[in-house]
């Protein structure tokens, strides 16, 4: 009797079973415990146990009840001492949701199918009709072509159209907050963070010229209003900075209805109170998301799904919500599941690449109570969270910034000292190294030290990289990437990875096109340089989201 080898799939990997005639080490037969090849009859049945497949793929794979199947030793095998595999039978089993198929083709021309109930209880039974077999190799080595390892960095662009603010909006969101709550003390009509970014502005436009002038954001205020107590004598917090740097007069601010001068004190307050805020809106927005955009999340998940499905994601969020969490709960952010406790450990020593960094912070962390809270809808009202107090971050150079799940203004690479956002950051190096390719999904590359540890992706390594962008469809791409005032998306992308602007294409023309051209044909804009592949799309996230398919053909390459 010939040997024959059948292949099995599990997700995207295969492992080998040979099956033969002769040398025997234990047979299964159905209804009938460990037995040797004298006893075993003609007229037999294999059972492939799942707790033996569990042991090839560990944690993955649906291991039975141990009170079920046949009470058997684990199936052992000689390769050494096995016949010849000439003229074998070759069959295929394939796990598809609760679909469980196997189908033999070769000399004996057999197929059937397997109850998907039995192939999680019982193993798997392979009806051989006058055979005598036994399993002489179980390989996980010959057949495992692993998902290709994909870095995610996720920015603020990717959620705008799922309903959270962008940044202009948080500022606006700012203004708002701090008319209610921080107004100057002698106009009720105006408050202090207003006051701080109109003299920023003021001062932009008597020191710098025209082209040079950033707009304020509030990422820019809040660092400015950070920096400020350093210049104010406060016991052992004061900075040496103070005796070559004075303060300029500031109005004084009420908080809580309350007079107060604009000072050390005051200023981490008023601080500390706008990030409750901004990430009470985030809590609210991330709750109502399913019901107020429905139809752009479902595209967002079945995209996310897909992303999933075909590649190992290593997910970098820069953002504060929860969007991505809501659709792979069972990606890895170090906080244990059942304690809620951050373990760095958890991510260093993980067996699955894939994992999900909320690099600057999660509406999902909750630091009050020392860790992971599921429930968005728990957490205190933010007006409330900074008066009973909290312990500010200072740092070495004199800054303070609020202790806050979130990661909020400049100095972020001050801010993420602390855990977890120090793991993360130190993880984020090694998925830039590992990845076997990179998604950059709405983000601006405006966060220095996010820059510099993705500087380093075309290192030794030819690898895709795509950047999913948004532009006016009424620029030419030439302008997108060479507008003076203020640098875009894509001109940074080029930058940051070394790419030659001159050598980027659309279709397959070298001469600049048109935005509109691009977002209407559902194109890439893409670069000619054979080691340093980058593909830029302009059609905003919703569109990429629909267009998946043209994604996972440059990534898969």
């Amino acid at each position: 009797m010939r040997n024959f080898v059948f292949g099995c799939r599990w997700r995207d990997g295969w492992f080998e079973c040979r099956v033969s005639a002769r040398q025997p080490r234990y047979f299964l037969l159905l209804g009938q415990k460990k037995v040797s090849k004298e006893k075993a009859t003609r007229n037999s049945a294999l059972i492939l146990r799942v707790s033996l497949l569990s042991k090839v793929f560990g944690r993955g794979f649906p291991a039975p009840p141990k009170t079920s199947g046949i009470p058997a030793a684990p199936l052992r095998a000689n390769l050494a001492k096995s016949s010849d595999a000439r003229g074998g039978i070759t069959g295929i089993v394939h796990f598809s949701g609760n679909c469980v198929q196997e189908r033999f083709f070769g000399r004996l021309g057999w197929n059937d199918s397997v109850n998907p109930a039995l192939a999680y209880t019982a193993g798997f039974r392979v009806a051989l009709p006058s055979l005598r077999v036994h399993i002489i190799e179980l390989s996980s080595k010959t057949y495992m072509p692993k998902k290709k390892k994909l870095l995610v960095v996720v920015g603020a662009g990717a959620s705008i159209d799922l309903g959270m603010p962008s940044v202009d909006r948080v500022n606006k969101l700012f203004v708002d907050w701090a008319n209610i709550h921080f107004p100057l003390a002698s106009n009720n009509k105006s408050n202090i963070y207003s006051y701080f970014d109109k003299e920023i502005k003021r001062y932009k436009c008597n020191h710098l010229e025209k082209h040079l002038r950033k707009p304020n954001n509030f990422e820019e205020v809040l660092y400015v209003m950070y920096q400020l107590p350093t210049l104010f004598p406060s016991g052992i917090f004061t900075s040496s900075i103070g005796a070559f740097l004075g303060i300029k007069s500031l109005p004084d601010t009420r908080i809580n209805n309350k007079h107060q001068s604009t000072d050390f004190h005051s200023l981490t307050k008023i601080t500390s109170g706008l990030i409750d805020h901004l990430l009470d809106e985030f809590r609210r927005r991330c709750i109502s998301v399913e019901i107020e955009n429905k139809d752009q999340f479902k595209t967002w998940s079945l995209f996310l799904n897909n992303l999933s499905h075909d590649f190992d994601i290593g997910i970098v969020s820069l953002n504060y919500d929860n969007l991505i969490y809501k659709v792979l709960p069972e990606l890895n952010t170090g906080y244990d599941r059942k304690t809620k406790e951050f373990n760095p450990n958890n991510i260093f020593y993980r067996k699955n690449w894939s994992c999900l960094l909320h690099l600057h912070g999660s509406v999902h962390f909750d630091f009050w109570n020392g860790g992971w809270n599921d429930d968005l809808s728990s957490f205190p009202n933010p007006h409330s969270t900074f008066k009973r107090g909290r312990s500010s971050q200072y740092t070495t150079e004199g800054l303070v910034f609020p202790g806050s799940e979130i990661i909020a203004g400049y100095g972020k690479s001050l801010q993420i000292m602390n855990q977890p956002f120090r793991t993360y950051y130190a993880e984020l190096d090694r998925l830039v190294h590992e990845c076997d390719g990179a998604l950059i999904l709405g983000y601006g590359f405006s966060d220095e030290h996010i820059n510099k540890a993705l500087s380093n992706y075309n290192l030794n390594r030819n690898r895709p990289l795509v950047v999913i962008d948004y532009a006016n469809d009424d620029d030419d791409v030439m302008t997108v990437r060479s507008t003076v005032d203020v640098l875009p998306t894509a001109k940074k992308a080029v930058n940051l990875f070394g790419n030659d602007s001159l050598l980027m294409n659309w279709d397959g023309f070298n001469y600049p096109a048109q935005v509109k051209t691009l977002i209407t044909e559902c194109i890439f804009e893409t670069s000619s340089e054979p080691d340093r592949p980058l593909s830029i799309w302009y059609g905003g996230m919703q569109e990429a989201c629909k267009n998946y398919n043209k994604i996972f053909d440059i990534l898969s390459i």
